[in-house]
């Protein structure tokens, strides 16, 4: 079997991971007496690239191919047909024959290189079967990344270009929620694939005494003392003002608890809400450390023996890789849930009844006129970004309604300045404290002990997304795609605009987004 796994860098990042552990999971489930050859398309940059995986593999033969024109793009002027030209010199040179090898292609249609759908198009009806997996959606609150394939490719019949329909052209999905909404596209049942990220094995964790001592002598957190743990880098959509909140309130409950955030955001835009967000627990003195991870913290394996749960906040994940890891370490986790991303985890039979699904506020503590401008706003921002037409009166109002829950709305709508304003209220008013335990029982589950349900969690993830069974899973969606029949001429979707219609709906937009 011959495949070629395309990404446009392998710098560090949750794709470049993706895409090492599926050469392990390959390796894992090859057939015996079979091998694999797999070519890594990528731009030259593999800064994020494992330096241990190559070793490790026993039945997978990897050749690198760095195809400079996957580079993310530096102006408006794509050049598919160049770019097509390049990736099949690769595999000319490399000895991957067009139509024996299969392109599995990641975030073939995210916004970074305007030329990839159509080079990857012009592959496809030369006989090349193509595979691509959607990690993220430009049209899924990514303005910036969508307004660049509109001037790069036009408005007019953009969602053919980016999601071409072929016999030979499959789609592979994150969870249920991405394959409804390829689905929408029109993309077949037999070429629409459920392909959950695999979950490799954490890292060995030195003895929980040594990480406790280590969480010591760098933060002051002491081996008695509750740590919960946040193993995310500060990005706005982790919604790290909801993980203040939490610290600030369970401190009501273990005045000793204290909250870890493992790494700051690289991302300049990113670093002046994190360091906003840092400013506050300073201001009020908050059970909270942030950068536990960072320079002079602890390691990942440190942090994980360390912790005696595991927090999430996100409002936003494309696979949820928290709500797995969480058990292998474990550790309870506690916080936020994600519905739409956890169906296919609880539908194979991990427990996330501990999470809560909203955190709720009243309403009349930010102002229900406030919070409608800001959604408005908002709204009208990402709309004229995507070039649809700026949403009605009613339409506002009722996608305000969809907000609130009778007088009260999820603090994960809301914006930085109204979350903070809830703290401010929260640190000047203990009745406050009260209402929000009232509002939100499930509160109370932070300081429960259900060690079953992190053992049973274990036994879930170990056997529906560890590397085996990812990598059978991927073997057998390979051997569908190389099977699939040739289509001359490729198609594209009946109604593109029905993808936007789905992500831009004003019920699930989240003000911390952009």
């Amino acid at each position: 079997m011959n495949v070629a796994l395309l990404h446009y860098h392998l710098n560090p990042g949750g794709v470049t991971r993706v895409m090492a552990n599926h050469l392990l999971a390959l390796d894992l489930a090859c057939p015996a007496g079979e091998r694999i050859r797999v070519a890594i398309l990528f731009d030259g940059q593999k800064q994020g690239w494992p330096d241990d995986v190559d070793a490790q593999l026993q039945n997978v033969d990897v050749t690198y191919l760095p195809v400079q024109e996957l580079a993310y793009d530096v102006d408006d002027r794509p050049d598919p047909d160049a770019l097509a030209a390049a990736l099949t010199q690769a595999f000319a040179d490399a000895d991957f024959p067009a139509g024996e090898t299969i392109i599995h292609a990641h975030n073939h249609a995210l916004g970074k290189n305007a030329s990839l759908p159509g080079a990857l198009a012009r592959l496809a009806e030369q006989g090349t079967p193509l595979l691509l997996q959607v990690h993220d959606f430009a049209e899924d609150f990514r303005p910036r990344n969508y307004g660049h394939l509109r001037a790069a490719l036009g408005s007019e019949g953009l969602s053919v270009r980016l999601y071409p329909q072929g016999t030979q052209v499959h789609y592979a999905a994150l969870n249920r929620r991405d394959q409804d909404a390829l689905r929408t596209l029109g993309v077949a049942e037999d070429r629409l694939h459920f392909l959950p990220n695999p979950v490799p094995p954490l890292p060995e964790r030195p003895p929980r005494e040594e990480a406790r001592a280590a969480l010591e002598r760098a933060f002051g957190i002491g081996a008695d003392q509750p740590y919960v743990l946040y193993p995310v880098r500060g990005i706005r959509r982790k919604n790290l003002g909801e993980f203040v909140l939490l610290s600030q309130v369970l401190q009501r409950q273990q005045p000793d608890v204290f909250f870890g955030l493992t790494l700051a955001p690289l991302n300049p835009h990113e670093r002046r809400f994190y360091d906003r967000w840092a400013e506050v627990v300073r201001q009020h003195n908050l059970p909270c450390h942030l950068e536990t991870g960072g320079e002079g913290g602890l390691t990942f394996a440190q942090n994980l023996a360390a912790a005696d749960r595991i927090v999430t906040t996100s409002v936003a994940e494309g696979f949820g890789m928290v709500y797995l890891e969480a058990w292998l370490a474990d550790r309870l986790l506690v916080g936020r849930n994600l519905p739409e991303i956890t169906a296919d985890f609880d539908a194979s039979g991990l427990k996330l009844d501990q999470l809560y699904d909203h955190l709720f506020v009243p309403i009349d503590w930010i102002g229900r006129d406030a919070y409608a401008r800001a959604l408005g706003e908002a709204w009208t921002t990402l709309c004229s970004v995507y070039g649809r037409p700026e949403p009605s009166r009613e339409q506002l109002d009722a996608a305000v309604e969809g907000h609130l829950q009778g007088e009260s709305i999820d603090f994960g709508d809301l914006n930085e300045a109204q979350q903070e304003s809830v703290i401010e209220r929260l640190a000047g008013d203990p009745a406050a404290s009260d209402q929000l335990f009232e509002l939100n029982p499930s509160l109370g589950s932070f300081t429960e002990e259900p060690k079953e349900i992190v053992a049973a969690n274990r036994e879930v993830v170990e056997r529906e997304y560890a590397l085996t069974p990812s990598g059978e899973r991927l073997i057998s969606i390979y051997s569908d795609v190389l099977g699939s029949e040739r289509q001359a001429r490729l198609t594209g979707p009946d109604d593109g605009d029905r993808l936007l219609e789905l992500f831009l709906d004003g019920r699930r937009i989240r003000l911390i987004r952009d």
